[in-house]
């Protein structure tokens, strides 16, 4: 059975005089990077390419056969019996849930043999599902704030001015303020972290000062509430890094520790070497801790622990974004170091990140 069809002397000619007359274009076809795969008007499957056999699972023993009989899947079944082919067919690869397939059937004319170019989009599609992430999460975290403001804006002007409600009223709206921006803040940091070709710069980092300078902003964070922080450094152990990286990782687990922790507990800054000579950065406190089937989302944008002690223990003075650890384990992600995370009930929760030996 012809897979091709010959020109008729009334189509127009598109290949020059001198071009080759014997070509191997199975070989040629399995070159490239795309699937490729020729169906019938019974999509029966006569020839795949290399690519197309590895991204939907195909072998030798499927020619022949219906192609979404043997893929089995129902998007591809459903997507062929509609009939609709001016739009592509995106599906999950058969043999990987992560990653997608873009199918896109070109007739050949008077409908007895298909061309089907199958690509891999994962990339594109895991950006377009960030940037729908992006937006559903944004919305979802500033809905509190923009409540708040509208409920106090109303109460406001039948307020006596500087009396307990006015000055109740003006500090939650500094508070949602400064959450709005810390929302905003975190996610262009996010966004920046994500460019595949964006440099950060190295150098020599003096760690004792830096970390005593981010203790002291901890110390503001925490004010009335009092917590006590405990800095452990040995001068010896150096680390070549990008500063900004590094702030951003010390200041974020501190305001972690900050913000989900009780009042008055402890709070421990740790920069060591561990047993096999790698840098270790570590903040440690004494808080209520952390169940261990929350542990592996903790670093998943948006994801909080709510229990009814970390609500009392709260109190409405800090806030998180709901981004801190997500900042985390992307900037160690560009620093080529890796977060550790230990917690259990009631004894509190270690944050440890590893680094390479500079």
């Amino acid at each position: 059975m012809r897979c091709w069809q010959q020109r008729s002397a009334s189509e127009p000619v598109t290949r020059s005089e001198s071009y080759p007359q014997q070509i191997d274009w199975p070989t040629i076809l399995d070159s490239i990077a795309d699937g490729i795969l020729i169906l019938d008007h019974q999509w029966l499957l006569h020839w795949y390419n290399i690519e197309a056999g590895q991204q939907l699972g195909l072998e030798q023993h499927d020619l022949g056969r219906v192609l979404f009989g043997r893929v089995s899947l129902p998007l591809l079944e459903d997507y062929i019996g509609r009939a609709d082919f001016n739009r592509p067919l995106q599906m999950p690869a058969p043999l990987r849930g992560d990653v997608m397939l873009e199918l896109r059937f070109r007739s050949q004319g008077d409908g007895s043999f298909w061309l089907v170019l199958v690509r891999d989009i994962s990339h594109h599609y895991q950006i377009d599902q960030q940037q729908t992430d992006f937006l559903v999460n944004v919305s979802h975290e500033l809905k509190t704030p923009v409540t708040v403001f509208r409920a106090m804006l109303e109460t406001i002007p039948d307020m006596p001015e500087r009396s307990f409600q006015w000055q109740q009223a003006w500090t939650l709206l500094q508070q949602q303020v400064e959450r709005m921006q810390a929302i905003i803040d975190n996610q262009i940091t996010l966004l920046k972290m994500g460019e595949p070709d964006r440099h950060y710069a190295t150098e020599a980092i003096a760690m004792e000062p830096l970390m005593t300078a981010l203790v002291e902003e901890a110390r503001v964070l925490s004010g009335p509430r009092q917590h006590r922080f405990v800095l452990a450094i040995d001068p010896e152990v150096q680390l070549v890094a990008n500063r900004g990286l590094i702030q951003c990782i010390v200041a974020n687990l501190l305001t972690n520790a900050v913000c989900h922790t009780a009042p008055q507990t402890e709070v421990q800054l740790i920069w060591r070497c561990d047993d096999r000579g790698q840098p270790l950065l570590t903040v440690r406190d004494n808080g209520g801790g952390i169940a261990a089937y929350h542990l592996p989302r903790l670093t998943d944008k948006y994801y909080r622990v709510s229990t009814a002690q970390t609500a009392a223990d709260h109190s409405g003075r800090c806030h998180g974004s709901g981004l801190g650890l997500t900042l985390v384990k992307q900037a160690l992600a560009r620093c080529q170091a890796q977060l550790e995370i230990s917690s259990h009930p009631g004894v509190g929760s270690s944050f440890s990140c590893r680094f390479q030996q500079s």
